[in-house]
């Protein structure tokens, strides 16, 4: 059966068909700790619980969820073997890590050369990732997949335009997709799947963190955490509420600012001639009152007549952690329907 995967800089979601035909996601933290292998009995401990566990040289890295429960626990900050929604140059250990958690999450496949889609960043505006390089990093994690003599083709795409596959059947796969992640802001204006405009930015939720950490005195960790409590519909509550919803109100006001010059800069052809739907998703747009307060800014845009399409529907989408892993799975059936 085809496999969907996202990708992300903080969760990494599969998706497949099960027996019945619904689809179902398996989802894990894209995340490590490292402790100092002399520390025996809590790594005894942690492997007894289940948590996976992968060890080098002297230290030992929790992966996953364990990791991130373990540092806030510690008062520590977790590693990411991905930055900015890029594999990251500065943990010697990141493509060891990432290979694991990856290949735990596609599992086995029921026959040679499955058929899996993985989601990858476009190239980002406001600064040089490499996104080109850490796609050839994805493709050769995935072609080294071999489990009892069954390998998999794994093809790339763009993250945002897995949202309007996902969720703009109805609307001919025409709109906008925007991915909230943790490393990055992926967008994509698709007209019958083609992408008429996409980009990047790395101003996400890590950079809330790391900004509204800064202005507080927090750990990211901690202000991560504490994402999960506020809202952004509201007025703020304390001052870490209003280092969290000021920081949100400039990510979102950047990604429709940029949206909008990419849209004028490609001219007639993205204009549709009729409203346009609007698709959130994405673990940064998971905070209370997101939806409201991304709607709200639109309205500031609109109203000043700098956004130069006409509006439909804004909405989070109905499964916004799974709906990129749910577009990838989409694309992998319809590229193995296309096949027989």
């Amino acid at each position: 059966m085809p496999i969907g995967l996202d990708i992300g800089t903080y969760n990494i979601i599969s998706s497949q068909r099960d027996e019945k035909g619904d689809i179902s996601f398996k989802r894990e933290v894209n995340a490590f700790l490292d402790l100092p292998m002399a520390q025996e009995y809590m790594l005894t401990l942690l492997k007894n619980s289940g948590a996976p566990v992968l060890e080098r040289d002297d230290t030992a890295y929790i992966l996953g969820k364990a990791a991130i429960e373990l540092a806030y626990t510690m008062n520590r900050d977790v590693n990411r073997p991905m930055q900015k929604g890029i594999l990251s140059v500065s943990e010697k250990q990141a493509f060891n890590i990432l290979s694991v958690i990856i290949k735990s999450m596609i599992g086995k496949v029921t026959k040679d050369g499955e058929i899996v889609y993985y989601s990858v960043p476009a190239d980002a505006i406001n600064t040089d990732t490499g996104s080109s390089y850490h796609q050839k990093v994805m493709q050769s994690i995935l072609n080294s997949y071999k489990i009892e003599d069954k390998t998999i083709r794994a093809k790339p795409i763009n993250e945002a335009l897995a949202i309007v596959i996902s969720e703009l059947a109805e609307k001919n796969r025409t709109g906008i997709g925007i991915s909230f992640g943790a490393g990055m802001v992926n967008l994509c204006y698709a007209m019958y799947s083609m992408p008429v405009v996409q980009f990047s930015r790395t101003d996400s939720g890590d950079w809330v963190d790391q900004e509204a950490s800064k202005s507080t005195g927090e750990t990211p960790t901690f202000i991560n955490k504490k994402k999960e409590e506020v809202d952004l519909s509201s007025e703020p509550k304390d001052s870490i509420d209003r280092a969290i919803k000021y920081h949100y109100e400039i990510l979102i006001e950047n990604s429709l600012k940029d949206i909008a010059k990419g849209i004028r800069d490609a001219g007639s052809k993205a204009n549709p001639g009729k409203p346009i739907d609007i698709i959130l998703a994405g673990g940064t747009a998971s905070p209370k009152g997101f939806t409201a307060f991304f709607k709200e800014i639109l309205a500031r845009m609109v109203s000043a007549d700098a956004f130069p399409l006409e509006v439909g529907e804004v909405k989070l989408a109905e499964d916004h952690l799974y709906t990129v892993s749910k577009g990838c799975l989409l694309a992998a059936e319809a590229d193995a329907k296309s096949q027989k």
